[in-house]
């Protein structure tokens, strides 16, 4: 976030909005990492989307992310497969 704020211009504000929504969301996943056997999946798959959304916003404020599709699209499935597949377990326990 540090990083990237001197260059966002006129978006400082909903970027900061949406890094502190994300940042919940993996301080969330993380209370789960010791309480519940689920709980280690869907924390990377927390991890792994905030890696995603991060080259998204590097790729677009900062420089040209080499492979950015490829690295983008690759963080954010195994985003949500994990975040799934943690669900999943939680509810067939």
């Amino acid at each position: 976030m540090l990083y990237l704020f001197p260059k966002l211009g006129d978006l400082k504000i909903p970027v900061v909005l949406y890094f502190m929504a994300i940042l919940t969301m993996v301080l969330s996943a993380l209370t789960l990492w010791n309480s519940h056997s689920y709980g280690k999946i869907v924390f990377h798959g927390a991890l792994l989307f905030m890696v995603s959304d991060s080259l998204i916003a590097i790729n677009k404020f900062q420089f040209a992310v080499p492979f950015a599709g490829f690295l983008i699209m690759s963080t954010y499935i195994l985003a949500q497969w994990f975040i799934v597949d943690g669900i999943k377990n939680k509810v067939t326990g």
